[in-house]
């Protein structure tokens, strides 16, 4: 009885952490997306946030899937791996979230020579950081959790089809959406 009761709250434990790291990649993807419409202003800011999570929620799943038929992990093995990434992969997207608004403040805030130099290139330099180093910490917690794939075909894995395919996930999804006036068109 004992036992049972202890099994059932390890379980219960789990669960909540999966619904709490879940719950974190899905706001800090929608909020770093619409974070982007600082960037693009003629875009809209829910826009982004769908576009991004419905680009990335898609190319986790295709990551996800694979991991589990080519390193042959169990397939909570690979939630459980997938969702521990996520999670530390937001931490950058919501600092990158806060440089955004910081960077539309400034750019605002500034005039002549100042707002030229807080120009649309300064957005873009900072965002490919903050996905590039969120990036790096995501593969680096897939590194140490999965012990038992090898180095080269977790990092080939994840920034293979990872990347690949939330890089595919995202020019078709602006397709789709830009059509669909998600995104105001164009």
């Amino acid at each position: 009885m004992v036992r049972h009761l202890v099994s059932n709250s390890t379980n219960q434990r789990i669960a909540t952490r999966r619904l709490q790291l879940a719950a974190l990649a899905v706001i800090g993807t929608l909020v770093y997306g619409a974070s982007l419409g600082q960037s693009f202003p003629q875009r809209p800011a829910v826009g982004l946030g769908i576009w991004l999570g419905c680009s990335a929620g898609l190319a986790w799943i295709l990551f996800g899937s694979t991991l589990v038929l080519v390193a042959r992990l169990g397939l909570v093995d690979c939630i459980d791996l997938c969702l521990a990434a996520m999670g530390w992969g937001e931490l950058p997207l919501l600092a990158g979230a806060a440089g955004n608004l910081l960077l539309a403040h400034v750019h605002a805030a500034s005039s002549g020579l100042w707002r030229d130099a807080w120009s649309f290139d300064w957005n873009i330099a900072w965002n490919v950081a903050c996905v590039a180093f969120s990036n790096l910490v995501m593969a680096e917690k897939i590194e140490r959790l999965a012990d038992a794939v090898p180095m080269w075909k977790s990092r080939l894995l994840f920034f293979v089809v990872l990347n690949g395919s939330g890089a595919l996930l995202a020019w078709v999804f602006w397709r789709l959406f830009c059509e669909l006036r998600i995104l105001g068109g164009g």
